[in-house]
């Protein structure tokens, strides 16, 4: 299974991304909005796991960009 993680914060995307990877995902991480949308369509996850209050690009609005 691919799990993309969007998160703008460092320690809390470094964290997630660890922990998942440890239980034998494959994981890809991206640090706001924007970057989650061209991660998404690189990537193509299975799952995505988003931080709603990001610079740039909420995750709500990249979530409602990505349904499209």
């Amino acid at each position: 299974m691919k799990i993309l993680i969007v998160e703008d914060d460092f320690g809390s995307r470094e964290f997630l991304y660890n922990l998942i990877k440890l239980e034998g995902y494959d994981v890809e991480k991206a640090c706001d909005g924007e970057e989650g949308i061209e991660a998404y369509h690189t990537y193509n996850p299975d799952l995505v796991i988003s931080d709603i209050q990001m610079p740039k690009m909420d995750g709500l609005e990249m979530l409602s960009k990505l349904k499209k």
